[in-house]
């Protein structure tokens, strides 16, 4: 057993008034999972049942992720306001207490930007802030991360190939996009198999290294793209 705790805050900083008590299980390869999340006012704790011996610590914490974020989002639609949660401490069965660190993604080279180029293009820009926005909610929300990077990655190749949000990508416009920005889809196929699984299930495992790897990819469509658009604008 493990028990996760955090924070659940409204759109304004302030703790919630709630108080909720849901369960659900989570089907994994190895088995099911039976968890339990409860709100108490601005605290949120998930109990987690079943696990797997040889599971990671970083395994456990999204799937307790998964289930504070559905608590979160089921609390927004009932309430009708924006909130949202943070991972903090984490009860292993063993007794011992672990204080959640947050993600940082792995380096992907050298930038060739500063922080003021930067700030210029996400303040002119509105697909580039939509898509650095997704690559940060990705990390924040590890659990969700197939989904917002890939979607990331889709509004960076609309926007390089001059689409609006509402026009889909063919064929020739990934080819446009990878020759721009010097990439090519084995750089993306394995974040891209992730994503359709995520998208159609209702809950997709991956190891550390796996979601590691699709921060790498990430990071490196992200750093790539501005790059081009850098090179294209200065």
């Amino acid at each position: 057993m493990a028990i996760v705790s955090g924070t659940l805050r409204l759109s304004n900083g302030e703790l919630p008034n709630y108080f909720s008590t849901l369960s659900e299980s989570v089907r994994l390869v190895t088995g099911d999972l039976s968890c339990e999340g409860t709100i108490l006012g601005g605290h949120i704790f998930v109990k987690i049942e079943g696990l797997q011996e040889e599971m990671l610590d970083d395994e456990v914490l999204r799937i307790a992720g998964y289930i504070m974020d559905n608590l979160a989002l089921t609390q927004t639609v009932t309430e009708g306001v924006g909130a949202s949660y943070t991972l903090e401490n984490y009860w292993k069965d063993s007794g011992l207490v672990l204080r959640i660190m947050p993600d940082q993604a792995p380096a992907v080279g050298a930038f060739g930007y500063d922080s003021r180029q930067l700030f210029a293009l996400i303040t002119r820009n509105a697909q580039l802030r939509y898509a650095i926005r997704d690559f940060n909610q990705g990390l924040v929300y590890s659990q969700d991360c197939p989904y917002l990077f890939y979607r990331a990655v889709e509004t960076l190749a609309r926007f390089v190939c001059e689409k609006d949000d509402f026009q889909s990508l063919g064929k020739k416009d990934w080819k446009l996009f990878h020759k721009r920005i010097a990439t090519t889809y084995d750089d993306l196929k394995e974040l891209h198999n992730f994503a359709k699984r995520q998208h159609h299930g209702s809950y997709a495992y991956f190891t550390k290294n796996q979601y590691l790897a699709m921060v790498s990819t990430a990071r490196l469509f992200l750093s790539r793209t501005i790059q081009y658009l850098l090179a294209d604008t200065y």
